[in-house]
């Protein structure tokens, strides 16, 4: 199991999650669509992605047990059924299903984002803080859109999206 400092922590603002929700709406109105939120900490995210829209399944997976049990004490606070969160190292869990992907890689190595990008499946949203090989060679990697937005003048977040066989490009 890889461990990482437990002092690597924060959790998105609600504001900024409204922002990521309104700038890919159509991924998160997917009720077909499967969101993972990985390093999800708390769960703050996730059950704000399912109460505020109508994508299909959510999945927070957090490696600390201390703060996989706080989410699970969270989301039985609610009444959400579809939500879950596991208690493991992501580069485990199987993504096949996912649509939308959240990653706060900052505090993460590079060569574990570099891990992760070869587990997305093609079509997937990756929304992640920091840059992952696939951004040096877009043409090797075949990615249909990439855009950086900055939220703060010392940060930027990628957005990525994964070319697939058949494009149906949400992002329009």
């Amino acid at each position: 199991m890889q461990v990482f400092e437990g002092s690597v922590y924060g959790e998105i603002t609600d504001k900024g999650t409204e922002k990521l929700i309104g700038l890919f709406a159509n991924y998160f109105n997917d009720r077909d669509g499967v969101f993972y939120d990985l390093g999800s900490g708390e769960g703050d995210l996730a059950i704000k992605v399912a109460t505020s829209t109508s994508i299909g399944k959510v999945i927070g997976v957090e490696l600390h047990k201390e703060r996989y049990l706080k989410s699970e004490s969270k989301l039985k606070q609610t009444k959400l059924d579809n939500v879950s969160f596991v208690n493991e190292d992501f580069l485990k869990t199987d993504l096949s299903n996912a649509t939308v992907i959240y990653y706060a890689n900052e505090g993460i190595p590079k060569n574990t984002s570099n891990k992760l990008w070869d587990n997305i499946p093609k079509g997937c949203l990756l929304i992640c803080g920091r840059r992952v090989r696939a951004l040096d060679n877009i043409k090797k990697y075949a990615l249909t859109t990439v855009i950086e937005k900055s939220y703060t003048k010392k940060r930027g977040n990628w957005y990525i999206i994964k070319q697939t066989n058949n494009i149906n490009n949400k992002f329009n």
